[in-house]
């Protein structure tokens, strides 16, 4: 069984990903894929140790000139798997 994921998410943008990666689809697909880990396993829990023992520990690598694409990827982590405030 996976506790811990950690995925890498490295751009935005189709147009990016198909100059950078040869894969215009990435975006699309790393969003999907990491969706479904956070589904599976949900969000980051630390033992008392600070290390991970549950969740997605998201990885981005923040680029100069790609600072859009890093904003636009916080957003969608912030708005799509962090938790509710209660």
């Amino acid at each position: 069984m996976v506790n811990t994921y950690m995925p890498d998410f490295k751009f935005w943008k189709p147009e990016s990903a198909r100059r950078y990666l040869k894969a215009p689809d990435y975006p699309e697909v790393a969003r999907r894929a990491i969706a479904e880990m956070h589904r599976q396993v949900g969000v980051l829990k630390l033992g008392e140790d600070g290390l991970a023992r549950r969740g997605v520990l998201l990885r981005h690598l923040v680029m100069p000139g790609f600072l859009e694409e890093t904003r636009a990827i916080l957003r969608w982590v912030a708005r799509e798997l962090s938790p509710t405030p209660s």
